[in-house]
């Protein structure tokens, strides 16, 4: 664009993942010309859904933990989109499978289904009884007090403190929600955010999926963007943030062209966009150790499997397969390659099993089925070895239902290199080696939730971060997408702001 005056907006929101593409959305929405860009060609981010072998299908595993009564339905009335989309439930629930036990949980959580989880995990002792009870009482019960007094203990510690008596199994059953709700393990996460949210999906009862895919939730906010007269570029990857005069006000993409505007808002992460879209040199050296030391959530790995025969007929919103000894208690990133088979070989690595098609019936064809299964990985995306979780996955899958590996017209594989190369998160991993490949962003961990969290202000005017990585507090947080949005939802708010402020002041 050499020679020619920059194209100008209001805001610049770059990845179009549930945070950038909500944030975008509202913007859009409140007039604010907004430009929303992405270097892929699909929405969502890592959470996208794409057409492959016939069927459409998730990148990897999800669930929306809320449905359509959570940041994702208020967000999608908030732009007046809705009634666009289908927030869908399944009437059998999800399929635990603990120890090759299974049993069936519905959405709803009460007494009944208390006695039969009991009764599964074969709790027969009337101490152990009363203890689980006492626990699932005092878990519903919590108030918004209660929570915040735990934000700085882990889930494990609280555990310990709180229900020192409950049966290992159920203890099990509650670390798994914390592996499932944040993609890192309960010796991290803080028992603040999980005890919150855990209580607030079984009260809202309302976890599901919605029509058309997970992609298609940013995709419908994104075209949102564009009706109320706001642009979205696809397929365009920003190469860095323009800073001048010490405030951010536009972004330069690989292929050259420049954009400018008042505010740009970043879904790409905290430490990409800091080390690398924006560069060092424009922070003091103490915000830049603060987001060196920022830890991130682990990652996953996933196998998809496409069948020329639907196998598992009955139409579970999801599928657990764990057992005893689920639970990572060590640090991925301090042990080399031999360590880390040795340490993986006893674990009874959990594995989470998705199948769209069990809700939308439309996203695969005829008789056919697409199931996703996904399990915990360190979130290294240069780790080159990932046969022994792949086994894992296949050991289990194969094992509960066996049929699967007769009707397998194709499979395909990812890792944290690949969620990394989608998500742009990988430009980091050579100045942060470890670190890009991770599944939320940063791990809800003590040190940064609550107010803790990151700020999505940063301290250069004009630039603000969103996405799982920042937001404000009260009132900021939740699990996976619905952190996501709901940062987005907050942090449109904060742009608004500045952009008024930016306003009065020109006057």
């Amino acid at each position: 664009m050499l020679g020619q005056e920059p194209d100008k907006f209001g805001a610049i929101v770059i990845g179009t993942g549930f945070g950038g593409a909500a944030c975008a959305a509202i913007l859009a929405n409140k007039g604010i010309k907004t430009l929303l860009i992405d270097k892929n060609k699909f929405f969502g981010g890592k959470a996208f859904t794409q057409n492959i072998h016939g069927h459409k299908i998730d990148f990897f595993s999800h669930l929306l933990c809320m449905g359509g009564s959570g940041e994702i339905g208020a967000v999608l009335k908030e732009i007046n989109a809705f009634d666009r989309i289908k927030f869908l439930q399944t009437r059998v629930g999800s399929l635990f499978i603990y120890d090759e036990r299974p049993v069936e949980i519905k959405t709803k959580m009460d007494f009944g289904t208390l006695l039969r989880l009991a009764d599964w995990m074969q709790i027969k002792n009337n101490e152990e009884m009363e203890a689980v009870m006492k626990a699932f009482q005092y878990l519903m019960e919590m108030k918004e007090h209660d929570f915040d007094q735990i934000y700085n203990l882990t889930v494990e510690e609280w555990l310990n403190l709180q229900f020192p008596n409950i049966p290992l199994a159920f203890k099990d059953f509650l670390t798994l929600w914390c592996g499932m709700m944040f993609v890192n393990p309960s010796k991290f996460s803080s028992a603040g955010e999980y005890a919150r949210y855990f209580t607030r999906i079984l009260n809202t009862k309302d976890a599901g999926y919605c029509s058309g895919g997970i992609g298609y939730i940013p995709e419908l906010m994104a075209k949102t963007v564009e009706e109320n007269g706001s642009v979205v570029k696809m397929g365009e990857e920003v190469d860095k943030i323009l800073i001048e005069n010490d405030r951010a006000v536009g972004v330069q993409t690989k292929d050259g062209n420049i954009y400018m505007a008042d505010a740009i808002i970043s879904n790409v992460g905290i430490q990409p966009t800091v080390l690398k879209l924006v560069g060092a040199e424009y922070f003091s050296k103490e915000y830049i150790t603060y987001v060196k030391n920022l830890i991130p959530s682990f990652s996953g790995v996933r196998i998809r499997y496409f069948l020329n025969k639907k196998i598992i007929n009955k139409k579970y919103g999801s599928i657990l397969i764990y057992g005893a000894n689920h639970d990572i208690r060590f640090d991925w990133n301090t042990i080399d390659q031999t360590t880390f088979e040795e340490f993986m070989k006893p674990i009874n690595l959990p594995v989470f099993i998705s199948i769209p098609s069990n809700y939308d019936p439309s996203l695969s064809p005829p008789n056919e089925q697409a199931i996703l299964a996904t399990a915990i990985a360190p979130p290294n995306p240069n780790r080159k070895q990932w046969d022994i979780l792949f086994d894992k996955i296949e050991d289990s899958m194969f094992k509960t239902f066996p049929e699967i590996s007769q009707h397998i017209e194709h499979t395909d594989r990812a890792t944290p290199k690949t969620i990394g190369e989608v998500s742009g998160r990988i430009i980091v991993s050579d100045i942060l080696p470890g670190i890009g490949g991770e599944a939320v962003g940063l791990a809800q961990i003590p040190e940064q939730v609550g107010y803790n969290k990151p700020n999505p202000r940063s301290p250069i005017p004009g630039l603000f971060f969103v996405g799982c990585d920042a937001n404000v507090y009260p009132g900021g947080g939740g699990v996976g997408l619905e952190q996501a949005t709901n940062s987005g939802r907050n942090t449109a708010r904060l742009v608004m702001s500045y952009l008024f402020g930016k306003k009065v002041r020109n006057l």
